[in-house]
């Protein structure tokens, strides 16, 4: 994309040796001269928004005094149909040119033209850069300077992208290693603690255990809400002679308090699932045991699980189905049989 500020630059250049031609075919300048000088921007508006210094830079080959040539210039200066609506000499020589309304209407029509590629340009010739920027240590606090460096360091690198350069981002966050570990135990303490309340986690796996059981069954009596708690096993289930693999109370994991304070302990029995059947018919049955109910009998439940539906379906009901005309798949979409979800 051009440089609308450079453009400007040189019609203000055009100007100044159209000017001087002009100057000297009526005699008002010397013929011959290389009329040459630099155009800035003023640091004060008040000096016009483009200031050249071509009659000073000329003075010495026109044997004239700046001043009279920049009046010269000028004199002889046609600006309709350019970006500049006026022209004057100040100071030594200097000739300050002031932009007119037709300079902001172009802008406008440039930034229309070229849409979200407006400012684009290629200096960086798709030079590979690497911006790094925040790299946040996630095991200390967050800080106003790693804010400040990600809005740096996105604009840094969107600017460099404007400029034609094949920017990659980088930012690292540190999560190995050893200090991440500790960080990780460190919140597994502290949820401990919120649960327990503020006191020194010291002791035994299965003693805390046990205190969030209890705190659990205190909470549901306190809410008067039912509150339910998944579980590990261990795996004596699995390798245990005998019972089909059957979980019992004794492999809840870390604490028979979890069995102690429980009005109900409820087991998911698949046989396929873990390794016990391979059985095709086996695929889908299910049991619920409940090992455990302070309030109602115990007792094993045959199920079918319907994994695409993700549902429990009890046995006999899937055998009525089966023994009936109607194909299982439909029947087992339909609602008259017994179903958890």
């Amino acid at each position: 994309m051009a440089n609308r500020i450079e453009q400007a630059r040189a019609a203000v250049d055009a100007c100044i040796r159209e000017a001087y031609l002009r100057a000297a075919a009526a005699g008002d300048l010397p013929e011959g001269a290389d009329v040459r000088g630099s155009v800035e921007q003023p640091k004060d508006t008040a000096n016009g928004d483009f200031a050249a210094n071509h009659a000073m830079a000329s003075a010495k080959t026109m044997h004239m005094a700046p001043r009279k040539i920049a009046e010269a210039l000028i004199a002889h200066m046609e600006l309709n149909g350019t970006w500049f609506a006026s022209v004057e000499a100040a100071g030594p020589g200097f000739l300050n040119f002031r932009l007119s309304d037709k300079w902001y209407q172009d802008v406008l029509t440039a930034v229309d033209d070229a849409g979200a590629d407006y400012g684009r340009v290629d200096d960086g010739h798709g030079e590979k850069v690497m911006v790094e920027f925040v790299s946040a240590n996630p095991t200390g606090p967050m800080t106003i300077g790693n804010a400040r460096g990600g809005v740096l360091g996105d604009a840094l690198a969107s600017v460099l992208d404007r400029a034609g350069y094949n920017v990659w981002r980088e930012f690292y966050v540190n999560d190995a290693g050893n200090q991440v570990d500790l960080f990780g135990k460190s919140i597994e303490a502290r949820y401990l603690q919120l649960i327990q309340g503020p006191t020194e986690l010291k002791g035994m796996r299965e003693q805390e255990v046990a205190a969030i059981s209890r705190t659990l069954k205190a909470t549901a009596k306190e809410l008067n809400v039912p509150i339910i708690a998944l579980s590990q096993l261990s795996r004596q289930a699995v390798t245990r002679q005998g019972g089909g693999g059957k979980p019992q109370l004794s492999d809840l994991r870390e604490s028979g308090s979890i069995e102690q304070d429980a009005d109900m302990v409820i087991f998911i029995h698949r046989p396929d699932y873990v390794g016990l059947s391979d059985n095709e018919g086996d695929k889908e049955k299910t049991q619920i045991i409940i090992a455990k109910h302070r309030n109602g009998e115990t007792k094993d439940i045959d199920m079918l699980f319907k994994g695409e539906k993700l549902r429990f379906v009890e046995l006999d009901d899937a055998l009525d189905i089966r023994a009936s005309s109607m194909p299982v798949e439909s029947a087992l979409n339909s609602s008259d049989y017994n179903e958890f979800e």
